[in-house]
């Protein structure tokens, strides 16, 4: 679907083994006992989702007709925006804890995926909630998303189904 542009393949494969070459120190070294390298490893994560999700979007957004491939993209990238503010979310707490407050003890990615699908839909369960300004921007830049995307995702399917109709 995305990589069939030689530079966005060679763009997701280098970000890609960078993850994966992180992963693999994990087992060498331990994270936890030396905080920068903890922090860094979060970076490349999420410029990984970031980048999928604008490669994905560009395909997408000029496909033509309505095809359940064009669907799939766009549930894909509302997936990989909440997946990307989830890391977003954990990076915050790691360099800054305190960011965000609520009922669990303990904040991990798990629990930021969790926080990241409820604000990406705006429900909004209020277990959870930024403690932060900078948290609380990237909280609502999520819920800015969310709504914009949706209103976007209908007004192209619309727009999209109306011109099939008018070519028939």
């Amino acid at each position: 679907l995305i990589l069939k542009d030689d530079k966005s393949a060679k763009t997701i494969y280098t970000i890609g083994t960078l993850n994966l070459i992180i992963y693999i120190l994990g087992f060498v070294i331990d994270y936890s006992t030396t905080t920068p390298l903890s922090i860094l490893k979060s970076i490349p994560l999420i410029l990984l989702y970031i980048i999928a999700s604008l490669l994905i979007f560009k395909k997408i957004i000029n496909e033509r007709p309505v095809t359940e491939e064009l669907l799939y993209g766009l549930g894909a990238v509302y997936l990989q925006t909440a997946l990307t503010f989830a890391f977003i979310f954990d990076f915050l707490e790691q360099i800054s804890p305190g960011s965000f407050s609520g009922s669990p003890p303990t904040f991990g990615i798990d629990i930021f995926v969790y926080f990241s699908i409820i604000t990406l839909t705006t429900v909004g369960y209020g277990d959870i909630s930024p403690s932060t300004p900078i948290a609380r921007i990237f909280v609502c830049a999520e819920v800015l998303f969310g709504i914009l995307f949706t209103a976007l995702i209908v007004a192209k399917t619309m727009s999209l189904l109306n011109v099939e109709k008018k070519d028939n």
